[in-house]
């Protein structure tokens, strides 16, 4: 059998891309499949997070300056990049198991949930941002001191 696996690297290294392995888990041998580097994936600064899609078909990588791009794996390369919402840095990247969309949660305790093919707002977000959905969360939310560092997804 065998798995892919996604690392991010390590500034110190001098490499603050993501490299793609393949793993054997019948000898446990890794093979190097691609590597990116903020450069080629229109990043402004060093890797911060990365979430892979249960599918496998796709990952997320966000830099430390708030921009998001979608990796395609099969092509190897970024197929859609996200407009910058927000100027706080990114805490969490969720992908939604059943619709494949993205949320992406702000240290300002503010997300949004885009289409990961389109770049663009769900329906959903837009139709509640014209209802101002900060004002539908509970003000604790809002308040709180800490940044929501991730996403669960129950089963509908």
């Amino acid at each position: 059998m065998v798995k892919n696996l996604i690392l991010t690297g390590l500034t110190m290294l001098k490499f603050s891309g993501i490299k793609c392995f393949q793993i054997s888990t019948e000898d446990y041998s890794a093979t190097l499949i691609f590597q990116l580097f903020p450069s080629q994936m229109s990043l402004t600064s060093g890797v911060a997070k990365v979430t892979v899609n249960y599918s496998g078909s796709f990952c997320l990588v966000s830099d430390y300056d708030g921009n998001v791009v979608v990796v395609d794996l099969a092509s190897e390369r970024v197929s859609v990049k996200f407009c910058r919402f927000h100027d706080s840095p990114i805490t969490c990247l969720a992908v939604d198991p059943e619709t494949d969309n993205v949320i992406i949660v702000y240290a300002s305790n503010h997300f949004i949930e885009c289409n990961p093919m389109t770049g663009k707002l769900t329906k959903f977000y837009e139709m509640k941002l014209d209802e101002k959905l900060c004002h539908l969360l509970p003000k604790q939310y809002l308040c709180k001191q800490h940044p929501t560092l991730g996403v669960v997804f129950p089963k509908r």
